[in-house]
């Protein structure tokens, strides 16, 4: 069966009519790369923002702007007899990164606390929410953060699931995130309770999460809902460009929302 010519060129001229938009499109979009790849370039280097490494007295926790309308006496009481046991020394107990002595004599009771969590809880009790780390990144990853216009990162809402989680382990990652992250990055954090039962994450986190000097959410599940739907519960009200999320026993080194982001 022949074709007929008038019908070969119709298909010969619209094949080459795609072609061309094909190739228009292809160097258009090539060009553009181009053109962001320069602006990066001539971008100013990233500075890392100032972050007040100081964390603020153990009862004395940094008050937003705002005052608190009503603070029920109790939920006060409750919160203050947690953060008098918890150190906020940037060289406390911990910093650098080193580990904690306990005296033998505690070991029955570290043994029991151990059960709560599953880990050395009162090694965790002992050691500072606001510690230093040291920084283990290659000098390589040091040379391309450098690189880095921070006007160039989005912003990031970092979300966090918890459940029965200890006090001070999910008070020292809040900490790394708040006080080793630009705050112009930083968007907000939310928290995930997934249907915890244990008092000093209801009221008296809620109180203390209000004290903290950037926005920080918190949601209470009705109900036990598993790790990935309490994730969407988090990414349905969050507001940054980027979600990061993160477990609740974590801690967070300097810049790595910016190597995150790059």
């Amino acid at each position: 069966m022949k074709i007929r010519p008038d019908v070969c060129r119709a298909i010969l001229l619209t094949s080459l009519g795609w072609l061309v938009i094909d190739v228009i499109i292809l160097f258009y979009t090539l060009d553009n790369s181009a053109v962001q790849t320069r602006n990066v370039l001539r971008g100013e280097r990233l500075t890392l923002e100032k972050v007040d490494a100081a964390a603020p007295p153990s009862a004395q926790v940094e008050k937003q702007q705002h005052k608190e309308e009503h603070v029920d006496p109790e939920t006060e009481e409750a919160l203050n007899k947690l953060l008098a046991g918890t150190s906020f020394d940037t060289n406390g107990p911990g910093s650098n990164g080193e580990g904690v002595n306990i005296d033998p004599s505690k070991d029955a009771e570290m043994k029991e606390m151990f059960k709560q969590n599953q880990f050395n809880l009162m090694a965790s009790n002992i050691i500072s929410v606001n510690r230093t780390l040291p920084d283990y990144r290659s000098s390589k990853c040091k040379t391309n953060t450098d690189s880095i216009s921070v006007k160039e990162l989005p912003s990031v809402s970092i979300i966090i699931v918890f459940h029965n989680e200890a006090w001070t382990t999910l008070l020292r990652g809040l900490y790394s995130i708040i006080y080793r992250s630009p705050r112009s990055l930083l968007e907000e954090i939310i928290l995930i309770d997934d249907f915890s039962d244990r008092a000093h994450l209801k009221k008296p986190l809620d109180l203390f999460l209000q004290r903290l000097p950037v926005p920080v959410h918190i949601v209470h599940l009705p109900e036990r809902s598993g790790l990935i739907r309490a994730r969407l519960a988090g990414s349905d009200i969050a507001k940054g460009k980027v979600l990061l999320f993160l477990d609740a026993h974590i801690e967070i080194v300097n810049v790595l929302l910016h190597q995150l982001l790059m």
